[in-house]
């Protein structure tokens, strides 16, 4: 469970608020889906839920902790814990194989390398579990570089890396902007079949509004931001 309650934003003293929130909530194993354009605040709100700032007025409670209470390192082990994050970039390490991008994870939360050696044994097998399941050849192309990938296997082996250790929470910025059409709606199939099976609750941002009907609930950030409508 996500909760924003009269939650506000401003980069720096005297700007314009970036985000003004009264009310956004998300449920435990729902996925939703937050539309808007350039400027509307999604890069805020995002920040916000992943912990990387802290809001300066209100309350956002994720699961069951008030994270706006959090210091930052609070806010970075509680990230590292309990969140998968996937990238509009994918961030995936160059220097780091397939295998061990998908494995970063566990370097930096304890839980979550507890997790997925409960669910397959050790952490090695949980990774390859979640590239099959995002179709790529673990065998083939386990050990290669990154770079060597399409952009379609990048963005499936982002997801793995965000789904290792069965995060109660996914977010999601941008991560189809890449994509092709047919690419990106397969690349959703493949996403919800393993956040279902964990009951992960996803907060997916896009533009692209094409992509809303796929999901629980579809959310304009335009409409929930008062500063956007200033």
């Amino acid at each position: 469970m996500i909760n924003l309650t009269n939650v506000s934003y401003r980069w720096r003293p005297g700007d314009s608020f970036a985000l003004d929130v009264t009310e956004f909530s998300a449920a435990t194993g729902e996925c939703v889906f937050i539309s808007g354009p350039s400027g509307s605040g999604k890069s805020t709100l995002l920040n916000l839920l992943g912990g990387v700032i802290q809001t300066q007025h209100g309350k956002i409670v994720i699961g069951e902790t008030d994270i706006s209470d959090l210091s930052a390192p609070e806010r970075d082990l509680y990230r590292a814990d309990h969140m998968g994050l996937l990238f509009q970039m994918f961030n995936l390490m160059p220097f780091l194989s397939i295998l061990d991008n998908v494995t970063l994870p566990c370097r930096f939360s304890s839980k979550r390398k507890q997790r997925a050696v409960k669910k397959s044994g050790s952490i090695e097998a949980e990774a390859h579990r979640l590239l099959r399941r995002m179709e790529l050849d673990t065998e083939e192309i386990g050990r290669r570089s990154v770079n060597l990938l399409s952009t379609g296997q990048q963005q499936r082996v982002a997801a793995a890396r965000a789904l290792l250790g069965s995060p109660d929470f996914v977010i999601a910025d941008e991560p189809t902007s890449a994509l092709d059409a047919d690419t990106k709606f397969a690349f959703l199939d493949l996403l919800f079949e393993e956040i279902k099976t964990v009951g992960s609750t996803l907060v997916f941002v896009s533009h692209d509004n094409e992509l809303g009907s796929q999901f629980d609930r579809t959310i304009s950030l335009r409409e929930i931001n008062r500063a956007a409508k200033v």
